[in-house]
């Protein structure tokens, strides 16, 4: 029996807003704008690069160079907005106004703030992306992504448009108009670590390890001092099922951020990849000591338990997983796993039979299933749970699933049908 990895959906560890900029990026974006005359951009940079390094004397001389060419009144808008529509100070003030709540964290006060500045003013492009950012923060995803594309609408090369239109569409798991959300903002600023970052998430949602493997390298050379780079680096050499680079990988990341529970969780998959089970074991329960209330890291334990035959352990790890996450179908799925693997196929029946009724569409399950049939010879439902397998296999391998588990499924089936003609004519 398999026992699925539990790391690969955790949107934790995924996040691709979890990447900070450093100063010297905020520094170069600020730069950048100043060099199109887009002054009011650039100065939030160089607010930016300030927050993280308060005595950056460069980012102090940027904005004050910034500041001198913000025309009185007109500071939000962009070098080819010029007339605003009603008077010019309002949508200014509700802009400030917005960002202030924003970051006090008021984001449905900050939404509100940033619609008034975009009545005020209509081409305002500052005011589009405060109120995408609020409304992401609010996880209204769709409104978020509306705002980012009337911001790139406003101004095409406004770059923080292009960027958070690229996080948002990875969040909605749009990875391909990510990517190319990601690219339009490279061309714009070509060393910026966060979209290369970003876009080695979207290709790793998609499944394509090598190539996100190279644009986490990219990323790393713009900023080696990122945790969560080489964290999800590590992610993406397990994609490719090289488990002891993975490990170097989490090593460096836990170097770097050694409190962080995802890189413990990363690196105990790592080990139990390469079969080291005794050492993914207590990676997890460092994990748990840090966090006892992430249910991830007790499925990854009860992976670990099981890799060592350690069943019993493994299904008490199990139930505490279904305690603090009842509606989570995997857990039931692993127990299922684990009473199989003590030979107690009705119990683990009845715990498949939960995790299909909390999850319908995994194919997993349902072979799962077939298997437990089969063990009770009972062959007739083995042959229903193997064809209502077939359906979601099939939609999987048209995406990402290699052809020969179809193949097997499908000789599985075959198989089932010639042991119920045997039986049936045995019985007359």
């Amino acid at each position: 029996m398999t026992y699925e990895d539990f790391d690969r959906n955790s949107n934790s560890i995924n996040s691709p807003q979890e990447f900070q900029k450093t100063s010297d990026q905020w520094i170069a974006e600020g730069d950048a704008h100043c060099r199109s005359e887009w002054y009011q951009a650039a100065l939030v940079a160089y607010e930016q690069a300030l927050l993280l390094t308060p005595d950056n004397a460069y980012a102090q001389q940027g904005k004050s160079h910034a500041s001198a060419r913000i025309k009185p009144y007109e500071g939000a808008a962009t070098s080819y907005e010029k007339a605003i529509q009603l008077p010019p100070y309002l949508a200014q003030e509700y802009y400030k106004t917005g960002n202030t709540l924003y970051r006090l964290g008021s984001y449905d006060a900050a939404v509100t703030a940033f619609r008034q500045a975009i009545a005020s003013a209509p081409g305002f492009t500052q005011a589009y992306q405060g109120l995408g950012n609020s409304l992401y923060r609010l996880r209204h995803h769709m409104e978020a992504l509306s705002a980012f594309e009337q911001a790139v609408r406003t101004d095409p090369n406004y770059v923080e448009a292009h960027y958070s239109r690229g996080v948002t569409l990875s969040t909605l798991r749009r990875y391909q108009e990510a990517i190319i959300a990601f690219d339009q903002t490279l061309q714009i600023s070509p060393y910026d670590a966060g979209a290369y970052y970003n876009k080695g998430i979207a290709l790793y949602g998609l499944k394509r390890y090598e190539e996100a493997l190279f644009v986490f390298e990219r990323a790393i050379n713009l900023a080696p001092d990122n945790a969560l780079i080489y964290h999800n680096k590590a992610k993406a050499l397990y994609g490719l099922k090289h488990y002891a680079e993975a490990l170097e990988a989490c090593d460096q990341a836990l170097r770097l951020a050694p409190a962080y529970i995802s890189i413990y969780n990363n690196k105990g998959n790592a080990l139990y990849g390469l079969k080291r089970y005794q050492e993914a074991l207590a990676t997890y329960e460092e994990a748990i000591r840090l966090d006892p209330q992430d249910v991830r890291t007790y499925h990854n334990k009860g992976k670990a338990l099981y890799g060592l035959k350690q069943y019993e352990e493994a299904l008490q790890v199990c139930e505490l997983a279904i305690q603090l996450a009842p509606q989570d179908a995997r857990a039931y799925y692993n127990k299922g796993n684990i009473l199989y693997a003590l030979k107690h196929y009705e119990e683990a029946l009845k715990a498949y039979e939960h995790s299909m009724r909390l999850d319908p569409t995994n194919a997993q399950t349902y072979r799962a299933m077939n298997k437990a049939f089969y063990s009770l010879k009972s062959y007739r439902d083995a042959l229903t749970a193997s064809e209502h397998a077939l359906p979601l296999e099939s939609d999987k391998t048209s995406k990402t699933w290699a052809p020969w588990k179809m193949g097997q499924l499908k000789q599985t089936i075959r198989m089932l049908k010639q042991i119920i003609v045997r039986c049936f004519h045995k019985e007359r």
